[in-house]
């Protein structure tokens, strides 16, 4: 039998060296990958177009009227150029923060299809799918790139549908490959088969964020189990009040909050991953007892969290910024 995951390596490798015959359209997107959350064995049989459940989530808490997705949008199949989803959809089924996505992860939560978008006898695409532009979504006028390269209007792909009951794209963001079509797939990968993958092709070729950042994964979940602080309200912190925000971490906390802000976004800079790995657990476990603002806000620039719990360190700050509102009156 087959080995799943040499086998996808192939259909890779194939892509990548694929080149189209003097005088054929070139096919931009030759290789297409899938990660879902569904059951695998459903993927098996083929990826259909659906409305994800963050769609519905989304319209339900749109309005008072409740809106029938079914009605008013088109279903769409999602798809991207390299298997960089595998991190994102293992950490959603996973309940896990996406810089925090181990290989041991993927291995329990995470799936991908793989498919080979070149029809080697008879020249051109197997599947039309659509990227859509850097701009985002703009009705009929948004930007795509066709699967030949050739950039066009959404009006003129005939995702969308008009008539009496017209539907519309709903959710999409740039860079998303979408189709409107069932696609077949050639493998599906999970468990140790995904991770073997993952291993080999990252090492061949690199997995790129889509910003072409070198995304990777953490092989020691050692960080895991040192909370992190809530980085919204970190981030609010920083934004809004400025002033106790300066109160404590001046020294190496604000590079320390640059590289956590990266390390979230997927950036993985050797100078990142040595500030995640060794620098933020050796400094953690030193200021673990800080219980004063200063000590406090040097703990949330480093996206810990110390002794005092997340509560605790709320009530330091929202205390000291109840102080600065009393004495500005």
């Amino acid at each position: 039998m087959t080995d799943p995951a040499e086998y996808a390596l192939e259909l890779v490798r194939k892509a990548k060296a694929y080149r189209p015959e003097e005088g054929e359209d070139a096919v931009v997107f030759p290789i297409l990958f899938h990660s879902g959350v569904g059951d695998p064995n459903d993927i098996r049989k083929g990826i259909e177009p659906r409305f994800g459940d963050w769609v519905t989530e989304v319209l339900e808490g749109s309005g008072d009227e409740e809106v029938d997705p079914e009605e008013s949008f088109v279903p769409l199949a999602y798809f991207d150029s390299e298997p960089r989803w595998v991190i994102s959809q293992a950490g959603r089924k996973g309940g896990i923060s996406i810089p925090d996505v181990t290989l041991n992860d993927v291995r329990k939560y995470g799936q991908l299809a793989v498919i080979y978008n070149v029809d080697d006898k008879y020249g051109g695409a197997i599947n039309e799918v659509f990227k859509i532009g850097p701009d985002g979504y703009n009705g009929g006028y948004t930007e795509v790139t066709n699967v030949y390269g050739r950039k066009m209007k959404l009006y003129e792909t005939g995702l969308e549908e008009e008539g009496f009951q017209p539907k519309t794209l709903f959710g999409v963001e740039p860079g998303d490959i979408i189709s409107k079509d069932s696609i077949a797939t050639d493998v599906v990968l999970t468990g140790d088969d995904l991770v073997k993958f993952m291993r080999q092709y990252n090492k061949e070729f690199g997995l790129k964020s889509r910003r072409g950042q070198d995304m990777g994964f953490a092989e020691n979940p050692k960080n895991r189990s040192l909370r992190q602080f809530p980085y919204d309200y970190a981030s609010y912190l920083k934004k809004n009040f400025p002033e106790i925000w300066r109160a404590g971490g001046n020294i190496r906390g604000n590079d320390s909050f640059r590289w956590w802000t990266q390390y979230r976004q997927g950036k993985r800079t050797p100078q990142v991953v040595y500030w995640w790995e060794t620098t933020r657990p050796a400094w953690i476990a030193r200021h673990f007892n800080d219980h004063r603002l200063p000590g406090v806000i040097a703990q949330i620039k480093w996206g810990t969290v110390g002794k005092l719990g997340v509560v605790g360190m709320k009530r330091v700050v929202e205390d000291a910024i109840r102080r600065n509102a009393k004495y500005d009156r």
